[in-house]
């Protein structure tokens, strides 16, 4: 991965490298672009992109995307015990650490299970 949205052109036929810059919460969509010459930018990191996007390497331009807000792995199977409903977070970037964002009882933040 790299950090450096400036990054040199991509080689004909090789694979574009994502770019990810840290202000914003998700990570970038997946890219398979194959870069025949320069890669432009139409941002440099995130903070010119609007809350829920980030900027990444998205055929062959840097620029501003919807954020990937899924982490790895799955929401653990949970019965609720109470007729209650509380919601701790909206998407996985809510939860500390590797935990997800699951819905049990509303939705809350639990260790991941495997995919």
């Amino acid at each position: 991965m790299s950090s450096n949205p400036t990054a040199a052109p991509c080689d004909s036929g090789q694979i574009a490298e994502h770019f990810i810059a840290p202000d914003h919460p998700g990570s970038c969509p997946p890219d398979n672009a194959r870069c025949a010459g320069p890669i432009t930018s139409n941002c440099t990191d995130d903070s010119v992109c609007a809350a829920n996007e980030k900027c990444c390497l998205n055929q062959c331009t840097n620029k501003c995307v919807s954020a990937n807000l899924v982490k790895p792995g799955s929401c653990p199977l949970a019965k609720c015990a109470s007729q209650y409903s509380k919601n701790t977070c909206s998407n996985d970037y809510d939860c500390v650490g590797n935990e997800k964002c699951c819905p049990s009882c509303g939705n809350n933040c639990y260790p991941p299970g495997p995919e």
